[in-house]
């Protein structure tokens, strides 16, 4: 057995090794330790928040940067708007400058006439003022005034048709026109285009001919009737509702020696003119889809016009009726489009039920559709005159209608 060391003898005071450090300087190296950390992390959190308040103002001059180029784009935009309204606003008041220069020519054109008329008529009666040269100044003055009093009352309430006064209704209406007929063309030319495209191409290509003729040929020259439709019946309601109502042009119109029958007149005349025009365009395509016209393809705008002019009748009367524009829906989906789908224009009426082919023979679109048919391909069947008597008479009867149905609308 080794022997136990022996347990060396305790001192009073405490024992302390050479070269270590004491209690005091260990808690002054922990004091300046966690000082320089402090120091350390403040700085890093001072760096921190240096990159922050970079980061943000640089946020804040981009933001800034991108304020100044959204107002100075507002600017110019609005710049741009205030230029584009008031070149708008001078081309509105042109326009209604040319409008009221028109106005007072038609205007001064019809007191012209009326004035003439007059003068023929006093110088034609015995016993006028003009015969009575004694008569003193006073009375032939009243009377002159009385004279103008029942010209302007007569203005209204005349009857008959004078042709001075339908020119000059129409002469507006052209003026009108050819400020837009750009719009009012291709709304009446390309609708109908695209019926003949759709269905000629679509139907052609399943049926090859009908009644001997290519079927893009056949439907064609029934898509004229279409054309009719689109150019004279719709613009007689919707024009002559927003003339009346809304612009109040028959009104002034009224105002001067024109009566109503010379303005329904005016009016139906200048519609179906535009529709004789329209309708050679249907010819016109199917020409390039080799279609070779008779030399009595010359008649097809002379009967449009005269079936536009029993529709564009019809479209007046209609708009003398309804209280609303809305209400012309009814017309257009249960009068029209039938009348459209009826006349023989994308099949023949011989397929038809026997009560539709009765029908038929009160449709003013089935003897134009007839008509057309026989001027473009020059067959005569022997019924032509019958077509054409029939649409003269639904021309005439339709005009007067309308002429009665609105004279109540325009005058007190």
């Amino acid at each position: 057995m080794e022997p136990s060391l022996e347990t060396q003898p305790q001192t009073d005071g405490p024992s302390v090794d050479d070269g270590a450090p004491g209690p005091g300087e260990r808690a002054d190296a922990r004091g300046r330790a966690a000082t320089t950390e402090i120091l350390r992390a403040a700085e890093q959190a001072a760096d921190r928040v240096a990159g922050i308040l970079q980061d943000a103002e640089d946020a804040a001059e981009r933001r800034l940067a991108a304020a100044r180029e959204e107002a100075a784009a507002i600017h110019e935009q609005a710049q741009l708007d205030a230029e584009a309204q008031a070149r708008q606003a001078i081309r509105d008041a042109e326009r209604v400058r040319a409008e009221a220069d028109e106005y007072m020519a038609n205007v001064r054109l019809a007191a012209d006439s009326y004035a003439s008329q007059r003068e023929e008529e006093a110088l034609a009666e015995p016993g006028t003022a003009l015969d009575a040269p004694d008569s003193d100044g006073p009375a032939v003055t009243a009377s002159d005034e009385e004279g103008a009093r029942a010209a302007k009352a007569q203005g209204r309430v005349r009857h008959g048709i004078e042709l001075t006064a339908v020119v000059a209704v129409m002469s507006r209406d052209m003026s009108v026109f050819f400020r837009s007929w750009r719009s009012t063309t291709f709304s009446a030319i390309v609708e109908p285009i695209i019926f003949l495209l759709a269905f000629g191409l679509g139907f052609g290509a399943l049926i090859s001919q009908v009644q001997g003729h290519d079927y893009i040929q056949f439907v064609a020259t029934g898509v004229v009737a279409t054309t009719v439709v689109f150019s004279s019946a719709f613009p007689g309601m919707f024009q002559t509702f927003v003339k009346r109502e809304f612009q109040r042009i028959y009104d002034a119109l009224l105002a001067t020696p024109v009566n109503v029958d010379e303005l329904v007149t005016a009016e139906v005349l200048w519609i179906s003119i535009r529709t004789g025009v329209y309708s050679v365009a249907p010819v016109v395509v199917a020409i390039g889809f080799g279609l070779r016209p008779e030399w009595t393809v010359v008649f097809v705008p002379f009967i449009a016009f005269l079936a536009a002019l029993g529709l564009s009748s019809f479209g007046v009367t209609m708009a003398a009726m309804m209280k609303s524009i809305a209400n012309f829906n009814y017309i257009i989906s249960g009068v029209l489009t039938p009348l459209i789908l009826l006349a023989g224009a994308y099949f023949p009426v011989d397929s038809l039920p026997q009560w539709a082919f009765i029908a038929d023979q009160f449709n003013p679109l089935y003897h134009c559709v007839a008509l057309v048919r026989d001027a473009v391909f020059g067959v005569d069947t022997g019924h032509d005159l019958y077509h054409l008597g029939v649409m003269v008479l639904v021309a005439v009867v339709m005009w007067r209608v309308a002429i009665r149905r609105l004279r109540p609308r325009l005058i007190d």
